[in-house]
């Protein structure tokens, strides 16, 4: 389809997700169920919008909604719901969607259902969620064209809205109208390959939606949090789970042993303490933020804690992702550079950094976090972390209502595979900004309205050099997720962080 070349073009770093080859081979008549152990339950429960596209809510909603498109493990947008789409004009996307497909409630999806879904995410309540004040702002409405065609529409030019709509979950229009946010949250229906039979803060059951578009290939699907690595691995180990996402580099053996399969992917993601900038203090002197990026020994960080299939991260975004710049080095291990940059910016003696992180989400982040407090001791820096839950981290973060000079966040790129995404969240992000610099921002902004392919890529990479230089955050490393595949599941795979449920199946 021509779509898939135009935004190829765009989109052409390819993500670095190891797609896991997927068995096709038929179910057995007798009833299987998945049951995964994941780092947490999204807060909201079934409320799609939210949250942002990471952990803890794309393990769940993987399963329950679909969006219009998808990015793929290659830096491709996909079809999803949306089956081809073009520029009408500068502001206008016009998307045909996919026919014949229905939600677990028996709505049909349509022009009409896309249309329910963006007007709530530009109206004040919707801009009030995640998705609608920072991952889709500027989107102005959507207009129906046919029964399967839809006209979106947003403030200024977008070169990759397509791509940036793999955030978007469409909901069931009526049931969502009829429930209203918090109602829908306990009860979400989508048009995934699963329909949502119970959901609470420690369990969600789901049965097979056996009219879903992405038809599944197990009868129930059951989804447990355990926040702490081990406890997950003794899930896997004593038969109560028989998938696991999240494990750490040094359960490896262990899960092997237990005759699990270990599957490692690079994510689309940085790991990094972001400074809260506005908020004042320390982290205010772009000496100082320099200065905690050079006492961190990141390589160690990645060879040791990481076994190696993390790498040490020298900007914000990972080399598989549109607008990497493999000229930017980063801030390689120089704690005496450090020790000089802290005293030029008049903290000889030292100084304290107060955090808030949040752990569980990314292989041994724990341990991580520990080896940062470490190494910025020994330059005089007392690193200081409270560990919180996401439900508790995701209100500051929308706020910028932090104590502390510093906190937990991840660069993330997914799903839309372009630095775009996290360059937004860093530098002057539209709601609750922690760090702005307006040279920045203003290209930021001038890579979203940029439809030259070629000229786009000339600004990220340019953005890449000044946002590593100005650090809003200390850059830690470049992540990857860890999951532990039981005996007897078959079929499992995922590129980007979303799992294909529904080709997985339990014999």
């Amino acid at each position: 389809m021509r779509h898939k070349k135009i935004l190829s073009a765009t989109l052409s770093i390819a993500l670095s997700a190891l797609m896991i080859g997927v068995s096709q081979a038929p179910v057995s008549a007798a009833t299987s169920t998945i049951t995964i152990a994941v780092p947490g339950l999204p807060p909201s429960q079934g409320n799609p919008f939210k949250e942002g596209p990471g952990t803890p809510g794309i393990h769940t909603y993987a399963a329950i909604f679909d969006a219009l498109t998808r990015v793929d493990d290659k830096g491709i947008v996909r079809a999803r719901l949306a089956t081809y789409w073009k520029t009408i004009n500068s502001t206008t996307w016009r998307f045909t969607l996919r026919e014949d497909v229905k939600f677990s409630n028996g709505e049909a999806f349509n022009a009409d259902a896309v249309n329910d879904t963006i007007d709530f995410l530009v109206s004040a309540d919707g801009r009030k969620t995640t998705i609608g004040s920072t991952e889709l702002p500027e989107l102005t409405g959507a207009k129906k064209v046919s029964e399967f065609v839809v006209d979106i529409t947003t403030k200024t030019p977008d070169a990759i809205l397509p791509a940036k709509l793999a955030a978007l979950y469409i909901v069931a229009p009526k049931a969502w109208k009829a429930a209203g946010q918090d109602v829908f949250a306990k009860a979400p229906i989508g048009t995934g390959p699963y329909k949502v039979d119970s959901i609470t803060t420690t369990r969600i059951e789901m049965s097979a939606f056996t009219g879903s578009w992405r038809e599944p290939k197990a009868d129930k699907l059951v989804i447990i949090p355990l926040a702490d690595a081990a406890s997950r691995l003794q899930a896997l180990q004593s038969g109560q789970v028989n998938m696991v996402a999240g494990i750490n580099p040094d359960q490896i053996a262990a899960a092997k042993k237990s005759k699990a399969t270990v599957i490692s992917i690079p994510a689309p993601q940085v790991m990094s303490l972001a400074y809260n900038v506005v908020g004042g203090g320390a982290v205010k002197d772009v000496r100082v933020r320099q200065a905690l990026n050079y006492a961190v020994d990141k390589e160690a960080i990645a060879n040791g804690l990481l076994a190696g299939k993390g790498k040490a991260a020298t900007q914000g975004v990972t080399p598989s992702v549109l607008g990497y710049n493999k000229a930017v080095q980063g801030y390689p291990y120089d704690p005496a550079k450090a020790k000089e940059l802290l005293a030029a910016a008049g903290y000889e003696k030292g100084l304290t950094i107060n955090a808030d992180i949040t752990v569980g989400s990314f292989p041994s982040d724990n341990l991580i976090y520990q080896s940062v407090k470490s190494d910025l001791a020994k330059v005089g820096v007392t690193l200081n972390y409270t560990t919180i839950t996401f439900a508790q981290w995701l209100p500051q973060y929308n706020a910028n209502s932090w104590k502390g000079e510093a906190f937990g966040l991840s660069w993330n790129s997914a799903p839309r595979g372009d630095a775009s995404r996290p360059y937004a969240i860093f530098v002057c992000k539209p709601v609750g900004a922690f760090y702005c610099n307006a040279e920045e921002d203003a290209l930021v902004k001038k890579s979203n309205t940029e439809l030259n392919a070629a000229k786009r890529l000339a600004i990220l990479k340019e953005i890449a050099v000044k946002v590593t230089a100005s650090a809003p955050a200390l850059y830690i490393v470049e992540q990857i997720d860890l999951y532990a595949v039981g005996k007897g599941v078959k079929g499992f795979s995922a590129a980007n962080r979303l799992i294909a449920y529904e080709n997985i199946y339990v014999r």
